[in-house]
């Protein structure tokens, strides 16, 4: 028999305001004992393991892959995995979208050498890769907020430690776990201090040298992107934007908005200005 393939697409095929990627596809993939892929891929598209074992041909390497295990394509790379007869696997897998696309598959743990490994939680990865893939199937109400902090929970599920042959930077990975917390609420300066293993003031010091930007003023121009766009596209009252964006206060909101664009809130809203 043929493998069962159960894949949806969100209604929103870009990232969303406030972020810098967006999954606007996933799947549930179930074989039948019989599943084998040849394949060359122009892009990235991790998957993981949820029952059955096989293996995965990759990078002149060949890998026995089980539950919890994962994998991703990677443009370029040529890349075979097919399951065991007698076991045949299930999985769920996610296309991306947005201009971070390799930074975040390189925070997952992989590189184009190292495209199979073993995450450090794997019940935790497959629970996310579930929850993907059922809420872009289902598309809640709050569904676009659910993806994106599945997302940026990944990570931090999979591994902490980079390969040998990782190129990101410290601060690299700074800006990819900034651009991959689905909203900018999601993360504050301690956690990505936190999710990194550095000291608030080694962070401080190297995102300064290389943005110019301490890592709270980034964090506040993402939300104030984020309320921003809230002002254009949504008639979203100010204090649900203000929550939703992770100010403390109004007050506060409205201080950074200024000083961030030369315009008030109401102002903004009553021009349409983007």
């Amino acid at each position: 028999m043929e493998d069962k393939k159960d894949s949806h697409y969100w209604v929103l095929p870009t990232p969303p305001a406030g972020s810098g990627l967006w999954i606007p596809l996933a799947g549930n993939l179930t074989s039948f004992g019989q599943s084998r892929y040849h394949l060359f891929p122009d892009y990235f598209c991790p998957h993981v393991i949820v029952d059955g074992h096989g293996k995965v041909f990759v990078g002149g390497k060949t890998y026995e892959v089980g539950p919890g295990d994962i994998f991703t394509l990677w443009p370029g790379n040529e890349i075979i995995y097919h399951d065991f007869p007698d076991t045949p696997w299930r999985f769920h897998y996610f296309y991306i979208s947005g201009s971070r696309i390799e930074q975040y598959v390189q925070a997952l743990g992989f590189s184009a050498q190292r495209q199979v490994l073993t995450p450090l939680y794997p019940e935790k990865v497959i629970a996310a890769f579930h929850l993907i893939w059922q809420t872009i199937r289902d598309k809640p109400a709050d569904g676009q907020s659910v993806v994106l902090s599945q997302m940026f929970a990944l990570p931090g599920l999979c591994t902490r430690e980079m390969p040998p042959d990782h190129p990101a930077t410290l601060v690299d990975q700074a800006l990819m776990l900034i651009h991959t917390a689905g909203h900018p609420t999601a993360i504050n300066v301690n956690e990505l201090a936190g999710q990194l293993g550095v000291s608030r003031a080694t962070l401080y010091r190297k995102f300064i040298a290389r943005t110019g930007q301490s890592p709270i003023t980034y964090i506040i121009n993402r939300r104030l992107e984020l309320v921003r766009e809230f002002l254009v596209r949504s008639g979203k009252s100010v204090d649900e934007i203000c929550h939703l964006s992770g100010f403390s206060s109004e007050k506060y909101l409205s201080h950074q908005f200024k000083k961030r664009f030369g315009i008030t809130l109401a102002e903004f809203r009553k021009h349409g200005m983007i």
